[in-house]
């Protein structure tokens, strides 16, 4: 098959810890070694190398920017090193109705886009920048007559246990509107939607909040506004395999703040939470993560005060180090051993569409080889030679 004297399993070996673009230039050079490349068997296995085996990824930062001046938005990848040098300069192929997508989420080098404040049209994008393929999502299957009093919460992970990348979309109708939420699930390996049976707790949840993706599900802020007739806030997360909705209760010191004050991200392998707060003219951060998923204890780590203010805390770096956008729509990291700033020289748009983060996004970046061209699932008797690769 190969024209050489390497074993087969030797050679796969070799072509799963090469980049995606070299492997891409592999499909060109003939039809058994592009047949084995685009195999589900060998897509898996090279994403799951990718995505639990850093030193093998060389994991890199996704950024995600919009350019006032050229009237674009940016994405690049960045070494997670002291000087946050630039790896590449990712094409970005696509236009929307506003003046950036909403990026919804990263999960092991699969990027999901939406296109969807101010517009009913529910655009959602499915972007592979590593072999530079997408897919534009149909129309949800939960329509309503009047789809302007709706608004669209989308979450994006991967499905451990069907090998399977998903989109949901809770649809959850204005102040006005007395409709229960209703949920969806988008398959890859299906290209299509279908309705799930899943309970939607009945709270509120912003469109453009962030979320975080931690353990096989999303998570996201939410608020009960009936609760003693204030709001109590907590975090619904939404398992990605099972498709059930459960509820992950905060600090109680924290409780009772509102979502503006709040926000989540993933610090290593634990779930974080920022709470934001005014100390004389400027917003200060204190960081608390939960480190027992599930077990509902939360510890407080440290807190950021910076003289320009932190507008949000955004990511967390290999070495524990935070990068966040400050006051003044500048994006630096925060060392909490030294305790000092160091400033990155990237600046980000005034026009902040997404809720206090303005147009940047970061998150970590690992190669993958989804083509988004085909039914990208894995069998059963696939999935089993692939655990045995694992």
């Amino acid at each position: 098959m190969w024209d050489c004297n390497l074993p087969h399993e030797l050679i796969v070996e070799i072509l799963k810890r090469l980049p995606a673009k070299s492997l891409l230039r592999f499909r060109c050079v003939r039809k058994s070694w592009s047949s084995l490349i685009t195999s589900p068997v060998f897509i898996a296995s090279y994403n799951n190398l990718n995505s639990t085996n850093p030193s093998t990824s060389n994991t890199q930062i996704l950024l995600r920017n919009y350019s006032e001046t050229l009237h674009k938005e940016i994405y690049t990848l960045h070494h997670d090193n002291t000087t946050f040098d630039i790896h590449t300069e990712l094409e970005f192929p696509f236009t929307s109705f506003n003046p950036y997508f909403r990026l919804v989420g990263s999960c092991n080098g699969l990027i999901c886009l939406a296109d969807t404040l101010f517009t009913h049209k529910n655009k959602v994008i499915l972007w592979n920048p590593s072999v530079r393929k997408f897919l534009n999502l149909p129309s949800p299957s939960i329509q309503y007559e009047r789809e302007w009093l709706f608004k669209s919460v989308f979450g994006f992970g991967f499905d451990c246990k069907k090998k399977d990348y998903k989109v949901v979309r809770i649809a959850i109708g204005g102040l006005s509107i007395n409709i229960r939420p209703r949920a969806e699930v988008f398959e890859l390996s299906t290209g299509a939607w279908r309705a799930i049976d899943a309970v939607v707790p009945p709270y509120e949840m912003h469109h453009c909040w962030l979320q975080a993706n931690l353990n096989g599900s999303v998570h996201w802020l939410v608020f009960n506004p009936s609760q003693n007739g204030g709001f109590c806030s907590l975090i619904v997360a939404f398992d990605v395999s099972d498709e059930v909705f459960r509820e992950i209760l905060l600090p109680l010191s924290l409780a009772n703040e509102h979502l503006v004050d709040l926000s989540i991200t993933v610090c290593g392998n634990c779930l974080a939470l920022c709470h934001y707060y005014q100390v004389t003219n400027r917003r200060a951060c204190t960081i608390w993560v939960l480190k027992e998923y599930g077990v509902g204890t939360w510890y407080k780590m440290f807190t950021i005060d910076l003289q320009q203010g932190v507008l949000v805390a955004l990511s967390f770096r290999g070495n524990g180090e935070v990068l966040l956008a400050t006051g003044g729509e500048e994006l630096v990291y925060y060392s909490p051993k030294k305790k000092q700033v160091t400033h990155l020289g990237i600046r980000g748009s005034l026009q902040p569409l997404e809720f206090y983060t303005g147009s940047f996004y970061l998150d970590t970046y690992v190669q993958s080889l989804v083509f988004l061209d085909r039914v990208n699932g894995v069998s059963d008797s696939e999935a089993a030679l692939l655990s045995l690769d694992e």
